[in-house]
């Protein structure tokens, strides 16, 4: 087993479908010689979540620490008007990124595909669709975006019991081989044996082709469904008094032999060795993200990281908070979630945090018509400006008028230029992305935590309110706080610079805070605050040199 050349890696990310990540934190790159000075590498790591399995990332090289957006190709831009978005169009909105401040672009499937689940069901792995360009467009459009920073996904999706996880039966009869074949999602996605030598190895020489076109890295999705066991059978239904012929949905069964099988963490590996031979190159460091579906065993995710003698996933992806909105979301959820992950991430590893800025599906629900893909907004003009064509492959949200991106560009305080200024934010913070993480303030309504560094006086601290309107006296919390902060960012645009007392914040339901104050009592170093403050990747400030450094 090849030793990791990197080991600085990955903090959080949210993620909004074809709109901006509001929050991710970058990836360290190679270290210097001496080993003195951290930098980041100039291939930030990519974060996303999707339902596809298999998926490969081109990411930005603009900036050291990167936010991240996502993009839907048929849905972003149509260079062609032909009513569907494509890879040159996607090309031609580089500056959207720039202007966003955004380094990474994760681009969603374009493999050649029988067009179904929105082209997650991939018929060729090494060809683009032809409904969204050539391979010559997605060449130009990564040596673009390299050129200006920014990067793309490409996605060979697909070694997608016994219920598919769309409901009903997940086997399928082929007409032509006269047997029938299980697939764990669509009956276009039927699942890969990849307990068979020849599918491991042409998934490696699939990565090494999206590797060589200049791809930094890929992700795993639904890792749990790598594998089944080598004699499967039917699955043990939840309700055992429940007629069989009436099972059709996928909770209705426990599913033992079709996910999380002995031999995956041998599987995973192999993808990690052949990545790290394409991370020798100096500040070009190839990341791998894995997606498991496990939400109720944070232990089980943990796994994915790999141990001190056999590295997988830089980063298993973390989607706890998508379940907040299931009734339970107030200060002290959103405090359970996160403490959650931060105490079972091993050390020396970086958390991540994912949101997708839309309501969930039922998984029983086809969504064809899913509105998460209604096209890309640009301006008021026709069509949104996203396609000339009378008639584009999905509407055009009619509030368009409206809501597009032209109109919030124009608005100081629209949330557009809000994530525009967070990202500024955290790309010239050092705290916001590096150092100790500390909870202040745990309550119904509000999570309050600091973002602070050894050898910087200055401290960025977190008020979150889920709940109703409150003030609370945060002096009370922490010791030697100072009597107060400056507001440097807020979700109500006016009290953007003002000053707050510390012992009387005051916030509304939904607002959102970062102040900003100067101390030299970091709350990391008090004994009260032991266990409340995390970090992964040790590194300190020197002001003699404005250096980070991590021998400290």
């Amino acid at each position: 087993m090849e030793e990791d050349p990197h080991s600085e890696l990955i903090q959080k990310a949210v993620y909004e479908n074809n709109g901006l990540i509001s929050d991710q934190d970058g990836r360290d790159g190679e270290k210097p010689e001496k080993d003195v000075l951290l930098q980041f590498s100039n291939q930030p790591c990519y974060r996303i979540a999707r339902n596809t399995i298999f998926r490969l990332i081109v990411i930005a090289t603009l900036a050291f620490i990167a936010a991240t957006i996502m993009v839907y190709p048929k849905s972003f831009k149509d260079s062609n008007n032909d009513g569907s978005g494509d890879l040159k169009g996607v090309q031609e909105k580089i500056d959207h990124f720039l202007y966003l401040d955004i380094k990474n672009i994760w681009v969603a499937p374009f493999y050649k595909s029988s067009l179904k689940d929105f082209n997650y069901a991939v018929d060729e792995f090494m060809e683009v669709d032809p409904t969204l360009g050539t391979m010559a467009d997605f060449e130009s459009m990564i040596a673009a975006m390299h050129d200006k920073g920014g990067g793309q996904v490409v996605p060979p999706n697909n070694w997608h019991v016994l219920v598919s996880f769309y409901g009903n039966s997940a086997w399928e009869y082929d007409d032509a081989r006269k047997q029938c074949y299980l697939h764990q999602f669509k009956k276009e996605q039927p699942d890969l044996n990849f307990n068979n030598p020849d599918v491991n190895e042409g998934f490696l020489n699939i990565t090494k082709f999206w590797l060589e076109k200049g791809v930094d890295g890929f992700t795993i999705n639904s890792v749990k469904f790598l594998l089944e066991a080598d004699h499967i059978r039917d699955e043990h239904q939840v309700n055992k008094l429940q007629n069989p012929d009436t099972i059709s949905n996928y909770s209705e069964l426990f599913h033992d032999y079709t996910t999380t099988q002995v031999g995956m963490h041998d599987i995973i590996p192999n993808f990690r060795q052949t990545i790290n031979k394409y991370s020798r190159e100096p500040g070009r460091y190839r990341c791998m993200g894995t997606e498991s579906n496990d939400q109720a065993a944070v232990d089980k995710i943990m796994l994915y990281y790999g141990n001190s003698f056999m590295q997988e996933a830089d980063f298993p992806l973390n989607s706890y908070l998508f379940d907040l909105n299931k009734g339970n979301f107030d200060g002290a959820s959103v405090f359970s979630m996160v403490d959650l992950w931060m105490k079972a991430t091993p050390s020396g590893k970086w958390p991540n945090w994912m949101e997708l800025g839309m309501e969930d599906g039922s998984p029983q629900v086809n969504t064809d018509n899913s509105q998460e893909y209604n096209p890309k907004r640009w301006d008021s003009s026709f069509n949104a400006v996203f396609s000339g064509a009378n008639k584009t492959w999905l509407s055009v949200n009619p509030d368009y008028m409206a809501v597009n991106v032209e109109t919030q560009k124009n608005e100081q305080h629209s949330t557009l230029n809000l994530y525009r200024e967070l990202n500024n934010l955290r790309n010239k913070e050092v705290p916001l992305h590096r150092g100790w993480l500390c909870y202040t303030w745990i309550d119904s309504d509000v999570f309050a935590y600091v973002r602070e560094l050894d050898g910087l006086n200055k401290v960025f601290m977190m008020v979150l309110n889920f709940g109703r309107a409150t003030t609370i006296n945060m002096r009370q919390a922490v010791p030697d706080l100072p009597g107060e902060a400056k507001i440097r960012l807020s979700t109500e645009g006016s009290r953007v610079g003002k000053a707050v007392s510390t012992d009387s914040i005051q916030t509304q339901p939904g607002e959102g805070l970062i102040l900003e104050y100067k101390t030299n009592k970091p709350v990391h170093v008090k004994d009260t605050f032991k266990d409340k403050c995390f970090i992964y990747e040790k590194a300190c400030y020197t002001s003699t040199f404005d250096l980070l450094y991590n021998r400290c």
